[in-house]
């Protein structure tokens, strides 16, 4: 008999449709499978592949970033100070950080096909949390009056069921029949995950049994019932399962055992494991090799393989996500200004390598500019007075019919010398870059470390401490500062004369700046502590600090090397 007709015969599990289960008087696909198991969406998860599945995709979404961008001209910036950032970026509601929260979603969308959550609006009708639905427990009506959709949450226990509109649901749907309510893969697949669990189970049993009988035992004579099951229960004890595997057997009134061998079909046992698993990864369009099966992949294919699963499988699944927080979570004023989405570059550094030498085939032929580049890196663009719009042209290719009629080369003519005010133009706008790039570094650890801090002292209120921490924070800065800036103030001290005092007028003048930009610093700092309201005084200082890396570099960088050339040419007077 094969392994197959086995696993489909009543006497192969205990979970059997009686005549008096519900099997009977229920309709598809409710009740048990053909293999007589009950599948759905809360045991189906018991079957290895369906975890390894859900798992791989649920971590891999949740883990990326995920921001808010307000559109610009030309390319997007975070909009930091929007009420949705921190919901979608941070924390959906407080119960839940985003990695929880987005895991539970996606746990939801690929067992169940939906995911519902509560829109939990405040007086300002502004929207301040998502509380996520069971939706084992959410049904969706069409009213028939108004024709608009009505959510209910049965809650049990006596209560009566919950009851919402559209406008305060968060509804996303996977692939849907009727476009409002996603289809569930168990339910429409059970049997495929029925036939999963049905191996799975006939494996435990079978190990639990010491894989089967490895033999036979013959008796001379006839034997009573009453001692049948007296040499039955003994063996069973004795021998049954892994922990009592090869132990010495005793056998009595004469009994001889005759031992068999595995016939060749439980060998069918592995090969329909294996089909299932890649069935049920087909089902969720998950790459064997990201659920343990390396048996096709090699280092050639991995990476492909791997491109494979964020075009096919992560990034349907990322379209949907983003059109549901743009249509569901931002008003209908604020869609063609603001948007958000999740930044995939970090599942794409696989393929770096390749993705550079596209971008260099398409620069060096002329048909890409850097803006074009960084846009599809997800880069904000180059100023094109910096030549962010440039494309190139390879100098040393030229139509076929002035290869044959060159034109006559030109005489050459001494170059004007360059004006001086174009000269120091050029080198101010060059310095300030590099000015810009350094103060950016120090911008960067100031933000970082002091956004850390004030997001320990939320809900402590002690500002006294907070002002203590960043005296010793500042008192440790004007090291970093001098290493960032040395060498650019350096080189621009070197282009002016200034009678081999350079060095000294380079430290002064750090020294000098150290302070000033420290001052400036802590003096925002406890305005904006003192300013805002006691229990929100410390967010408030985090959002500022985080608005710091927006800007402030350049604006920096503008004034003190104006502030340095004025120095300068005061010095050389």
């Amino acid at each position: 008999m094969s392994l197959l007709l086995r696993l489909l015969q009543p006497d192969s599990f205990e979970a059997r449709a009686s005549a008096d289960d519900d099997f009977w008087y229920t309709h598809a696909p409710s009740g048990p499978t053909k293999t007589g198991l009950d599948i759905d969406e809360t045991n189906v998860i018991q079957i290895a592949t369906v975890w390894a599945c859900v798992r791989v995709i649920a971590e891999t979404i949740a883990s990326l970033p995920r921001f808010v961008y307000e559109r610009l001209e030309k390319g997007k910036k975070k909009a930091i100070n929007h009420p949705l950032y921190n919901l979608i970026h941070l924390q959906p509601n407080p119960e839940s950080s985003g990695m929880q929260f987005h895991e539970t979603m996606l746990h939801h969308l690929l067992l169940w096909g939906n995911f519902y959550a509560e829109k939990q609006i405040n007086q300002r009708n502004e929207l301040i949390a998502l509380w996520p639905w069971n939706p084992a427990q959410t049904s969706v009506e069409r009213d028939r009056e108004t024709s608009q959709l009505m959510y209910t949450l049965q809650l049990g226990n006596g209560k009566d069921p919950r009851k919402l509109p559209r406008e305060r649901m968060f509804h996303i749907a996977g692939l849907s029949f009727n476009g409002v309510t996603g289809l569930s893969p168990i339910a429409n697949e059970r049997e495929t995950f029925g036939l999963a669990m049905a191996t799975q189970e006939f494996g435990s049993r079978f190990f639990g049994n010491f894989a089967k009988p490895g033999g036979v035992m013959e008796h001379p004579g006839q034997i009573t019932d009453e001692v049948y099951k007296r040499l039955q229960a003994s063996w069973q004890e004795g021998h049954a399962g892994l922990h009592n595997a090869h132990k010495l057997a005793i056998l009595e009134e004469g009994m001889t055992f005759k031992p068999i061998t595995m016939p060749l079909e439980d060998a069918q046992f592995l090969e329909t494991r294996k089909f299932q698993q890649n069935q049920i990864a087909a089902i969720f369009r998950v790459p064997p090799h990201m659920i343990g099966d390396l048996e096709r992949a090699t280092w050639g294919n991995i990476e492909f393989q791997s491109l494979d699963f964020v075009v096919h499988c992560i990034r349907p699944w990322l379209v949907r996500i983003e059109q549901a927080w743009l249509l569901q979570l931002f008003k209908p004023e604020e869609r063609r200004r603001f948007f958000a989405e999740h930044v995939v570059d970090g599942l794409l550094r696989g393929d770096f390598k390749s993705r550079m030498e596209g971008y260099a085939i398409g620069k060096n032929n002329g048909f890409m500019s850097s803006n074009d580049i960084r846009e599809l890196e997800n880069m904000n663009p180059i100023p094109e007075e910096q030549g962010g719009n440039t494309y190139l042209i390879p100098a040393n290719m030229l139509p076929a019919e002035r290869a044959l009629n060159p034109e006559p080369e030109p005489q050459e003519t001494m170059p004007e010398p360059e004006e001086q005010p174009q000269r120091r133009e050029r080198m101010r706008s060059a310095f300030t870059r590099w000015f810009a790039d350094a103060t950016a570094r120090i911008v960067r650890r100031e933000s970082a470390a002091i956004g850390n801090q004030a997001k320990k002292f939320m809900g402590i209120y002690a500002l006294e401490d907070f002002e203590a921490w960043l005296d010793s924070f500042y008192g440790d800065l004007p090291a970093f500062i001098g290493l960032q800036l040395e060498p650019v103030v350096s080189s621009y001290c070197d282009t002016a004369d200034l009678n081999g005092q350079a060095g000294t007028f380079c430290a002064a003048f750090l020294e000098d700046f150290s302070g000033r930009h420290i001052s400036e610093s802590k003096n925002l700092i406890l305005a904006t502590a003192k300013q805002a309201d006691r229990s929100v005084r410390f967010a408030a200082i985090e959002n500022m600090v985080n608005e710091w890396t927006e800007g402030r570099a350049e604006h920096i960088a503008e004034r003190e090397i104006d502030y340095m050339a004025a120095l300068i040419q005061e010095n050389m007077i």
